[in-house]
């Protein structure tokens, strides 16, 4: 990351702690997380390269309701920045790789963009969707799946690869926020390097 990470007073965050006081999973607690807007600023700087504060959180009222899933949307909706939805699941198969794909497509009906799919696996990811995956372009901490109809791009986290790969990725805050939800430890969202 290039620019540092400010509060609302301008004054550098690197105090911020991710509450972790609750289990991790598909809960609340996720979804205070992903819906802080410190979060939503390095989520969206990290994946499409936003400006600060071009992205609000939107009620999902009209998406499935069994993923603890977040949408954002672009602050101005005259601008070709996508939708991001994120999804945290307990495990990634088949099942819920479809259910994700519809919930995409209702997306693309609402906002007539395509949005790029974040999934937040907890526990286990099907060894047909790692085969089907491969290493993202930019974030070699995360994994791809092509999707061609259904979204501008579909990024997997997963705890397991984030075990793997901590100790051979330069540290990152996109790191400390998918440690805080898919494990127990306390994690500190910044550091000196921001």
């Amino acid at each position: 990351m290039q620019g540092k990470f400010l509060d609302e007073n301008g004054q550098e965050f690197c105090n911020f702690i991710v509450p972790t006081e609750c289990c991790p999973r598909i809960d609340l607690i996720s979804k205070v997380v992903l819906t802080d807007v410190r979060i939503v600023n390095v989520i969206t700087t990290t994946i499409v390269k936003a400006e600060k504060d071009s992205y609000v959180v939107e009620p999902l009222g009209f998406m499935h309701q069994n993923f603890g899933a977040v949408l954002y949307t672009p602050y101005s909706l005259e601008t070709d920045l996508p939708p991001i939805v994120i999804n945290t699941i307990e495990t990634f198969e088949e099942k819920k790789f479809n259910q994700i794909i519809q919930q995409c497509t209702n997306i693309f009906e609402q906002y007539s963009t395509l949005p790029i799919c974040v999934v937040i696996v907890v526990q286990q990811l099907d060894e047909k969707i790692i085969e089907q995956s491969s290493q993202h372009h930019d974030l070699p901490l995360l994994r791809e799946i092509t999707c061609a109809f259904w979204a501008k791009q579909c990024i997997l986290m997963s705890s397991k690869d984030i075990k793997i790969n901590k100790s051979e990725v330069r540290h990152h805050p996109l790191l400390d926020i998918i440690i805080a939800i898919t494990s127990n430890e306390k994690v500190i969202l910044c550091n000196d390097s921001l």
